[in-house]
């Protein structure tokens, strides 16, 4: 829906004046909205309280435009119209029909008080022809004729007196005329013509209109030139002709003309070529590298093909240089990123060195600069304490302990990856300083025997040899930080180390007996970990278990990381039983959970239980359909589940969700079980909840948890998870808040709050495996889609059946009233409202707003959970909507949540700013966009997933929309979710949009009004096919 606000005065009651009408339109709409209504051209007005309507003449057919005053300072214009449909605004169609309520049709508009200027600027119109050369639009663009028509006045369109607007301004008269039409004034002119019913070209009707031209290039490399040249044209099967700065494609079969409403001249800034270079359709020659340095502009005006014809662009991975200098007091240092060819970064960098990217490879790729890497190495010295010192990339440590610590700990790791150069006098000073280490070594092998305790040794060295033990201890309890060594210099240990070590002891508690240690056999695999991080020798030596061969669909279908989760997920099944599954969003965790549910069944009878929240019940069983089809599923919801309390140990996977199962829990408890599986294993993220607490109380052979998130609020979310999977392991709750939760938590970090973090994740890793998106991007194609199945409520249900029973029979009764266009009006007004009722209830009824939001909403309820695990995810989210008023009851839920977003519609005034705001890179988490105001032109690289909240009959328009983000200078996988209420109409969306894949062509783009939106393109059989129940 288009909605307009016009800044006046206070709001008040509502007087429609001329006046009011021209500052609500403007000088030009108001104009040509008085000429619509003296002509004639606004029939069957109705009125019914502040909503207007009425016929308005428009080319062949008239437009029925609706326009809504709710008070002096706003107004919705629901014109079909290409002006009110793109930019919310007053078009001259809206403004006719008020205009109509005070000027009746006939009248002579003499007793009205008009400006000279307003007199002067009012231009007689004729109904012309407009004659092009028989050639067009090869020859003769600038040359037309036109002539006086044989139409009569009573049939004039919207489009002749555009024309004669355009005349009267550039010509100072309106009848025939033979133009010459300068280059600066031949795109202003063929846009006036847009849609003129008269427009010839020979003996052949034109038929023009305004579209968005997206061109395909076609690429070519010249290896002659070792590909610092490239070949570029646009692709022989489309015929684009130039008109001023305007791009046109010419279909000669239909002579249809369709003139860009995008931007001319700008598409290819910094190309060194004007538009009519590309226009002529040759074969152009550039440098390579200009062309790299303009695809981000290119990408968003023209269809550029895959492969980029062969050309390899890609980010570099710089060497890092590090410079350092300094005392035992204080440090600098500078960072120098070192790209091929030479090309020095100084970090941190601005613009620097810019000019110099692309580079080209030895090997022919051409490199581009890698910002995140940049970033990383910087972030890299900033963990150790290091600050900005001035704009010259000087950075800085100040402290001697801080400074010993980096000395000792940090620069030996750094010295493994990056180039290092430090002065003499750093260089005397380190050769003096040890690290004192801790060295952990296993009795008897490390495996224990299968007994209770495994028997360690733990002693402490320095350069490969071992310290007094009581000398090391007395240092500990000082808090001192070196010892003199024997041969001379010292041997220093780092507060990290200090805090590790001694935080480690606690967490384990072991016995200690004739200087050995004795720990926990359960504590095994966080020992291992300790003891890889300070031994030379960091393989892996867990014990390796064969798992059995996927079935052949499913060894097929999985990704070589999904395959690698799976084993993982077995070996923690057989090993200690527990496993949290912790990959990005969009990874497939259900799809891995359930291939090892697959695997685990040929050895373990018993059903498994998966606990979900309600709105996946359907995903879980849709899933298990599709995946594993051999396998039972059982979906317990509902009052009725009750019944099938007798039969759940037939199953072999049952689903239920966490409001039942604290109701259900003794049930369960009863029924052995296989494996438990907590998917979205954050909601029992608070331990005292009831669902969390009868989790902890089921028991089974394997426990999994699920969740992209599993740390949400803080560290004891992950203290709750690991009560269900493995009961004691992280310690006491009041022991883990004060050993993690508070250290990790301080405002200012510091050595505790790192080394707690560290132990930490040492005892999760084992038991937690976490892929991101970047981690396993050379596995995942570049553009991820997946549909995200709503089952309605009850409640929207009901509404549902209401409106499609009710609508079919209106259908009927104005089909036989009104014949086949009533009927058609009428079936896009049911689907419209059967759309609604998908999407929130408070659509068609606003008296709702109380219930709750599963009942009026249930894809809102699923969207805020998905932003809610994108933003712990870091992941920034498009969401895009066909209604405004949808946007802003999701604008509403995120100002509950307290979740700053961006917003975007056809009202938006300054929509490079806002877009400006949301592509830094601290700006919100979230992009609300309306189709028609985001669906083009806009380049959103700062996130990586798109959401489109309700399906659009036409798939390209939703590839516009998910482009917004899978465009060129997007480094991450993009993934788009696609939220589709089961068994409605818009299921039937979604198969019509596979129908319809093959038959539309993205170039050229469609926008729609939201009172219709984006159906009107549907055939009367397709509308009867989606409304049938």
């Amino acid at each position: 829906m288009s909605q307009h606000k016009h800044e006046m005065q206070s709001d008040g009651p509502i007087n429609i004046t001329e006046k009011w009408i021209g500052e609500a339109a403007g000088g030009r709409v108001f104009r040509e909205a008085r000429a619509l209504v003296r002509l004639g051209k606004v029939n069957q007005l109705k009125q019914s309280g502040g909503v207007y309507q009425a016929l308005v003449g428009h080319g062949k057919k008239p437009l029925r435009v609706v326009v809504k005053v709710i008070s002096k300072t706003e107004v919705k214009n629901l014109c079909p119209c290409i002006m009110s449909r793109r930019t919310g605004a007053m078009c001259e169609h809206a403004a006719a029909v008020l205009m109509a309520t005070i000027l009746p049709s006939d009248s002579s508009y003499d007793h009205h008080v008009m400006s000279e200027e307003d007199e002067a600027a009012q231009p007689d119109v004729i109904p012309l022809d407009v004659r092009l050369s028989p050639n067009f639009p090869g020859e003769g663009v600038s040359n037309v004729q036109l002539k006086t028509s044989a139409r009569s006045a009573e049939k004039l369109s919207q489009s002749d007196f555009a024309l004669a607007l355009w005349l009267h301004k550039n010509t100072g008269q309106t009848g025939a005329a033979m133009l010459a039409l300068p280059i600066a004034q031949m795109a202003c002119f063929y846009q006036a013509i847009a849609g003129h019913p008269a427009v010839w070209t020979g003996k052949d009707k034109v038929e023009i209109s305004l579209a968005h031209l997206r061109p395909k290039l076609e690429l070519e490399i010249d290896a002659e030139h070792n590909s610092e040249m490239i070949w570029m044209r646009i692709v022989e099967d489309q015929s684009f002709a130039l008109l001023g700065d305007r791009l046109a494609l010419w279909d000669r079969e239909s002579n249809n003309l369709l003139i860009d409403q995008g931007v001319g001249k700008n598409k290819i800034v910094g190309m060194g070529m004007s538009p009519a270079d590309l226009a002529s359709g040759e074969w152009l020659h550039i440098e390579t590298s200009v062309f790299v340095k303009a695809l981000d502009a290119l990408d968003q005006v023209y269809q550029l093909p895959g492969g980029l014809g062969g050309l390899k662009i890609h980010e570099a991975e710089p060497d890092i240089e590090l410079q350092i200098a300094g005392s035992t007091r204080a440090l600098q240092a500078r960072l120098t990123a070192v790209y091929p060819g030479g090309v020095r970064v100084l970090l941190p960098a601005t613009s620097a060195a810019v000019s110099e990217f692309p580079i080209l490879s030895d090997d022919g790729d051409w490199l581009l600069r890698h910002p995140e890497f940049e970033r990383s190495a910087i972030a890299r010295l900033m963990r150790d304490g290091f600050q900005p010192l001035d704009a010259t990339g000087m950075m800085y440590l100040r402290g001697e302990d801080e400074t010993i610590d980096f000395l000792t700990s940090s620069l030996p790791e750094i010295r493994e990856n990056w180039y290092v150069e430090t002065d003499e006098k750093l260089v005397h000073i380190e050769s003096g300083l040890g690290r004192i280490e801790p060295k952990i070594d296993f009795a008897g092998g490390g495996q224990g025997n299968g007994v209770d305790w495994l028997a360690c040794d733990v002693s402490w060295q320095c350069g490969g040899e071992v310290l007094d033990r009581e000398s090391v201890r007395r240092l500990l309890v000082s808090g001192g930080r070196t010892l003199k060594l024997p041969g001379g210099g010292k041997a220093v240990i780092s507060q990290f180390d200090a805090e590790v070590m001694d935080g480690f002891l606690l967490d384990t508690d072991p016995r200690q007996d004739n200087g050995r240690y004795y720990f926990p056999q359960e504590q095994t695999a966080y020992l291992e970990r300790l003891r890889s991080h300070y031994s030379s020798d960091r393989n892996n030596t867990e014990k390796r278990v064969d798992v059995p061969p996927l079935l052949d669909d499913l060894e097929l279908t999985l990704r070589a990381y999904q395959k690698e989760g799976v084993e993982w997920l077995y070996q923690r099944a057989l090993g200690e039983g527990a496993a949290l599954l912790a990959d990005d969003m969009g990874l497939g965790k259900t799809l891995q959970t359930l291939t090892f549910l697959e695997l685990w069944k040929r050895t373990h009878s018993e059903p498994a239980l998966v606990v979900c929240p309600a709105t996946l019940l359907g995903n879980w069983r849709d899933e298990v359909a599709k995946f594993v089809p051999s396998m039972n599923v059982l979906v317990m919801h509902g009052s009725k589940r009750k019944d099938y309390f007798e039969v759940l140990h037939s199953a072999d996977i049952i689903v239920t969700s966490y409001a039942l199962l604290d109701r259900d829990v003794e049930v369960y408890r009863k029924l052995p079980l296989s494996a438990i599986v907590l998917d979205e294993a954050s909601a029992i993220r608070n331990p005292d909840t009831l669902a969390a607490k009868a989790a902890r109380k089921m028991q089974a052979a394997a426990k999994i948890a699920i969740s992209g998130t599993p740390v949400e609020n803080s560290v004891r979310d992950l203290w709750s998870i690991f009560q269900f999977l493995m009961p004691g392991y992280l310690g006491g709750r009041e022991d883990f808040r004060k050993r993690y939760e508070l250290p990790c938590s301080a405002e200012s970090p510091d050595q505790a709050t790192r080394a707690a973090m560290q132990r930490l994740r040492w005892r999760t890793e084992p038991f937690m495996l976490r892929r991101t998106k970047s981690l396993v991007a050379k596995d995942l194609p570049p553009k991820i889609e997946s549909v995200v199945w709503c089952d309605p409520s009850p409640m929207q249900r009901d509404y549902y059946q209401s409106i499609l029973r009710h609508g079919a029979e209106k259908v009927d009764a104005v089909r036989k009233q009104s014949g086949a266009d009533g009927a058609r009006m009428q079936m896009l007004t049911v689907l419209l409202r059967l759309r609604q009722s998908c999407c929130d209830l408070r659509l068609l009824d606003k008296g709702l707003d109380e219930k709750p939001l599963a009942d009026i909403s249930v894809k809102l309820a699923r969207l805020m959970d998905l932003l809610g695990e994108a933003k712990r995810g870091d992941h920034r989210v498009l969401v895009f909507s066909q209604f405004t008023s949808m946007l802003n009851l999701i604008r509403n839920e995120l100002d509950a949540e307290n979740v700053s977003y961006s917003y975007l519609d056809g009202a938006t005034r300054d929509r490079a700013a806002v877009v400006d705001a949301f592509q830094k890179s601290d700006g919100p988490p979230v992009f609300l966009i309306s189709l028609k105001a985001g669906g083009y032109g806009l380049t959103l690289t700062a996130a990586d997933t798109v959401v489109l909240f309700d399906p659009w009959w036409n798939p390209a328009v939703e590839a516009q929309a998910a482009d917004r983000i899978h465009r060129i200078g997007q480094s991450r996988p993009a993934t788009i979710y696609k939220l589709i209420t089961r068994g409605t109409v818009e299921e039937k969306i979604l198969k019509l949009q596979e129908k319809k894949k093959s038959m539309i062509g993205a170039a050229i783009g469609e926008a729609e009004n939201e009172a219709r939106p984006l159906m009107t393109g549907l055939s009367e059989s397709e509308m009867r096919d989606l409304l049938d129940d």
